[in-house]
């Protein structure tokens, strides 16, 4: 089945097809980013090495461009992979982080429009082996958000209050 998938990919690659389009889904993401969300390591790896997908593919509404700024705008694969929660994807998501890293023409200190860069995201939910590999990767640690936080400020937060992704016991969408 993974075979398949991976032969109908390339075939489309070879009719055309642009592996960064964005889907016209909620976040607008690129199908790396969505391989990246299903914890998908070996087709991350894929998809940079043999379709050439861009490591800064970030996510972006076509439709509404008028706006200065929109929720989640600019999430490119390391930040979501660096954002990641789920446990039992935690040696994945490590992966992930590190096949990014190791991308040429990767992008360490690219912000979302929230100002948030892949080592703050890590921050924000507590994902501490991503942001030690983040860290040892020598991303900028002077990097703040639109609010003035930098990482530190996340992860201390993130220490009191849990991870962003369930505080006040709520889902942020």
């Amino acid at each position: 089945m993974r075979e398949q998938r991976k032969k109908k990919i390339l075939w489309l690659i070879s009719c055309g097809a642009d592996i960064d389009q964005r889907d016209c889904n909620r976040r607008y993401f690129p199908p790396i980013s969505h391989a990246i969300q299903m914890g998908d390591d070996e087709m991350v790896e894929f998809l940079l090495n043999e379709c050439g997908a861009n490591p800064n593919a970030g996510s972006r509404n076509p439709f509404d461009a008028s706006k200065v700024r929109q929720k989640n705008e600019g999430n490119m694969p390391l930040m979501i992979a660096s954002f990641l929660t789920k446990e039992e994807w935690s040696p994945r998501r490590e992966r992930i982080v590190q096949l990014l890293l190791a991308h040429e023409a990767i992008s360490v200190n690219q912000q979302d429009a929230n100002g948030f860069t892949a080592l703050i995201k890590a921050c924000t939910n507590g994902n501490a082996k991503c942001r030690n590999i983040l860290l040892d990767a020598g991303v900028d640690t002077r990097i703040v958000d639109i609010n003035g936080k930098n990482y530190m400020d996340h992860w201390n937060e993130c220490l009191v209050y849990g991870p962003l992704k369930h505080r006040n016991g709520k889902r942020r969408k």
